[in-house]
């Protein structure tokens, strides 16, 4: 059986806009860090062919000290992820079909250390081939 590669290409496309900090999958990092979080909820449907449609509500995650870093870097990937043509699977485990800008950059708090959390947030949706766990 396949494994679904798709946060891990996903954290592949991120690195695109986020350049110099470290990108987590599922929780941030001690210091200026990102990460990406798959959150509650989402549709699935599920086709003839045993091809499941799925929608991923990704929240993307930044801790920095500086909010205009947070707020311009997060500006930045929600426009190149909305415009993604693609988002090609390296195992064919899935087909990209959509990504959708659910909420703009905005500032969700502190952690205890003082660093500014901010978060932007998408709809993804992937065709999950048959058999891919």
């Amino acid at each position: 059986m396949k494994q679904l590669d798709f946060m891990e290409r996903l954290r592949d496309e991120v690195k695109k806009s986020v350049k110099d900090l470290p990108i987590g999958i599922g929780t941030l990092g001690e210091r200026d860090s990102v990460a990406i979080v798959n959150m509650p909820g989402g549709e699935e449907i599920m086709y003839m062919s045993r091809k499941r449609e799925k929608t991923y509500n990704i929240s993307v995650l930044m801790k920095h000290k500086k909010d205009s870093e947070s707020f311009n870097v997060l500006t930045a990937l929600y426009q190149h992820v909305e415009n993604l043509q693609d988002l090609p699977s390296l195992n064919d485990s899935y087909e990209f079909v959509s990504a959708t800008t659910v909420n703009l950059p905005s500032k969700q708090g502190y952690d205890e250390k003082g660093y500014q959390v901010w978060a932007v947030d998408f709809a993804i949706n992937i065709l999950i081939e048959k058999g891919v766990i």
